[in-house]
């Protein structure tokens, strides 16, 4: 499905696409992710790009499902080949192996990875 096959889909309301773009954008990854499941259209819309640029699990990214491998990767599925940040600092649920995994396959796009020097899996 195109933008433009998008702007003519009730999304959200009497909203245009991009207006339910900037509130998806500013949501948590758990969230977007369970977002996708709102309507083929919503699903459309957060298979671009662009939503997945940054994957934030910190502490204050307003995260609250539990990290896991699981999520970690699902979220790295939806930015493969685009996403170029990962931020896992002050996070537990994922160990160093997990991450050294992810790294090696989203490294062709990875930029920037923001860890804390050992990961717990607490």
């Amino acid at each position: 499905m195109s933008l433009s096959t998008l702007a003519e889909q009730p999304l959200l309301g009497c909203l245009d696409v991009e207006t339910v773009a900037q509130l998806l954008m500013g949501m948590p990854v758990d969230a977007r992710l369970r977002a996708r499941e709102v309507s083929r259209g919503w699903r459309a819309l957060l298979n671009e790009p662009r939503f997945w640029l940054v994957l934030d699990f910190s502490p204050g990214s307003g995260v609250v499902a539990r990290m896991s491998r699981a999520l970690l990767f699902a979220a790295g599925e939806r930015g493969r080949g685009h996403l170029h940040t990962l931020e896992v600092d002050g996070v537990r649920g994922v160990d160093n192996e997990n991450l050294v995994e992810f790294v090696a396959a989203h490294g062709q796009s990875l930029r920037s990875v923001v860890a804390q020097a050992s990961l717990s899996t607490d």
